[in-house]
């Protein structure tokens, strides 16, 4: 079984696009010493990042996530696990997403785009659904 979790939070004042590009890289190659896989969701404000592996590695890189200054107000989202990675070539996929309005490459429902906003305003969703539109987001246009 694989463990996911999903978490929000508020992109630090001083997080330059240089920043993320870090993050990114210390992410690949660290992630990929923990086969960790997932994606990272950027807007200007808001950070949205999707982890998936080890139970007890993800869990690990979440408690130092919440360290970082490059961002504040981590909210914990989702936690699940299941039998198949969603990102299972990306030790750390990165997107840009809009402040406002997402076009989804698939269909979505209103009910999702709910799921989203929660996601996005980093309100805890129960949902099961929430690790497909996590996924959608990474693949849709922006």
């Amino acid at each position: 079984m694989i463990s996911h979790l999903v978490y929000a939070s508020k992109r630090g004042i001083n997080c330059s696009v240089e920043e993320i590009e870090k993050i990114l890289l210390s992410s690949t190659q660290n992630n990929l010493l923990l086969d960790i896989t997932g994606c990272l969701l950027y807007t200007d404000y808001k950070f949205i990042q999707y982890l998936e592996g080890d139970f007890y590695e993800i869990k690990n890189l979440f408690e130092k996530l919440k360290l970082d200054s490059r961002h504040e107000n981590l909210v914990l989202i989702a936690m699940g696990s299941s039998k198949n990675r969603l990102f299972p070539n990306w030790q750390m996929g990165c997107k840009p997403i809009s402040n406002d309005e997402v076009m989804f490459n698939s269909n979505i429902t209103e009910a999702e785009k709910n799921i989203y906003n929660s996601i996005i305003n980093g309100k805890e969703e129960k949902s099961k659904k929430i690790f497909g539109i996590i996924q959608k987001l990474f693949y849709s246009k922006v």
